[in-house]
């Protein structure tokens, strides 16, 4: 790991940790459990044991009566599903969706290893980039957060779909998965999405520029799409262009948001220019 890399993992864990203590421990344990009681050991039967729980292939084989033994699941499994397209790292302002969307993740994963879950990681543009499996442990949660703060990107374009049905085949475990995206792409990740749901929880932070809601009079501005690297020089006082600019965005927003109300899937809506760990603490509050 390069020394600047080292130094941006060393920040976050000094910003983020008495967060995590302070706030976040209590509500994100309360929100995110495990999945109810699963197998522990198995026993001989005793009087005012629960039929129900009996091992019938090992009593047939023992010629006696056994019973499973069960035990709570206190783990929950985490996925971090990043979108690393170039469009991540536009920021009009003084944050870029690309260092809110590290410290989010970040902060949810110092929330996983405190709570002694398992914490997976998938970061995607257009195509698959990095898949690490979910595991638990100090060592494990600051190598996810390493690949999420200095992951070097293959792909400049997005592609949620392919995201979500990768994770839909390779997840076996039921999942709480966070999406960390502008989820601006053209290609529609409704259905994906609604498959995804069927056998997991889903949280969907969506990242937003007040730049794309707000344009101001910049005059004449050289620009480049971040994620095909076409330039282009703008003016920005133009009424047409701006409108026009305005319009193109408030159509992918509406696209966007018509995909989360028939997926009936929750989102949380994070404004780079506000405070970022709000909403998500409100969440966490209101699940729990």
């Amino acid at each position: 790991m390069n020394k600047e890399l080292m130094n941006k993992v060393k920040q976050i864990d000094i910003r983020l940790r008495r967060k995590v203590n302070s706030i976040f421990s209590g509500a994100y344990h309360s929100a995110f459990k495990g999945e109810g009681m699963v197998f522990s050991d198995v026993r001989e039967y005793v009087f005012g044991d629960d039929v129900r729980s009996i091992s019938w292939n090992l009593t047939a084989k023992m010629s006696k009566p056994y019973i499973k033994t069960f035990e709570e699941d206190k783990q929950a499994q985490i996925i971090l599903a990043v979108d690393i397209s170039s469009s991540m790292d536009f920021g009009a302002g003084s944050l870029s969706k690309k260092s809110v969307t590290d410290s989010l993740a970040s902060l949810i994963a110092f929330c996983s290893l405190k709570n002694k879950d398992t914490l997976g990681l998938l970061l995607f543009s257009s195509d698959i980039e990095l898949y690490i499996p979910p595991k638990k442990g100090n060592t494990h949660s600051f190598r996810v957060i390493r690949e999420i703060c200095g992951f070097k990107k293959k792909s400049s374009e997005t592609n949620i779909n392919k995201a979500l049905s990768f994770l839909y085949k390779v997840l076996k475990r039921k999942s709480h998965i966070f999406i960390l995206s502008d989820f601006l792409g053209a290609i529609s990740f409704e259905k994906s999405l609604k498959q995804l749901e069927k056998k997991h929880e889903i949280v969907s932070l969506i990242i937003s520029d007040p730049f794309e809601h707000d344009i101001p009079d910049l005059g004449l501005v050289d620009v480049e799409d971040m994620e095909t690297g076409q330039l282009k020089t703008i003016d920005f006082s133009s009424y047409f262009l701006k409108n026009k600019l305005k319009q193109s965005l408030k159509e992918k927003r509406e696209l966007r948001n018509k995909q989360f109300v028939n997926s009936k899937s929750d989102k949380i809506i994070i404004d780079c220019e506000k405070d970022i760990y709000q909403p998500l603490i409100n969440f966490f509050r209101k699940r729990a």
